[in-house]
């Protein structure tokens, strides 16, 4: 076994739900559109955080910005 090999065996995967639920304390997210969109990168991860009862704050196109109490 060398070294490299002994690096890649201790590396652990972790799922993108994973890392959201287990790391972030929060989420704050850029929107591009005032309304949520179903085949939007952004959106789903505001999706899953939501979902993960991580707080929220969203900065809207018009430069307003709501915390996770404002868009839940």
């Amino acid at each position: 076994m060398t070294s490299d090999d002994a690096i890649l065996s201790a590396t652990v995967v972790y799922s993108e739900e994973e890392v959201l639920t287990e790391f972030w304390e929060c989420c704050e997210a850029e929107a591009e559109t005032p309304r949520e969109q179903l085949r939007s990168g952004t959106w789903s991860t505001i999706r899953k955080a939501r979902k993960a009862r991580k707080q929220v704050t969203i900065v809207w196109p018009d430069g307003k910005v709501t915390a996770s109490l404002d868009n839940a």
